[in-house]
């Protein structure tokens, strides 16, 4: 599956705008417990500690993670683990390209 496929649906407050926990579940489709989950390992972070207010990146992460645990039936841990690794794999596909770029001048 290409990572578009994964993106493909997702839905991103505009802006610098924040969630509240229940708008997260909501609008990922997530449940609590996987919320939490996702919570735990750092994959979501609200924006202050001990806060249930997120930033709109939460809410990508999330629908990142609720799909893929639609398409392999990923665990939480599972879903926390492939959403990092996806973003280590984009930042990696960034710098190639920057430098890339670099080659060219």
């Amino acid at each position: 599956m290409k990572r578009s496929e994964i993106l493909e649906g997702t839905f991103v407050a505009s802006g610098g705008s924040a969630v509240s926990f229940d708008e997260l579940l909501v609008a990922s489709g997530l449940t609590r417990e996987e919320v939490e989950t996702l919570i735990d390992f750092g994959v979501i972070e609200p924006m202050r500690p001990a806060s249930l207010v997120f930033p709109a990146q939460a809410l990508l992460r999330a629908r990142i993670a609720a799909r893929l645990r639609a398409h392999f039936e990923l665990n939480a841990a599972g879903m926390a683990l492939a959403v990092d690794l996806l973003e280590r794999m984009e930042a990696l596909h960034a710098r190639i390209r920057r430098l890339e770029c670099q080659l060219l001048k």
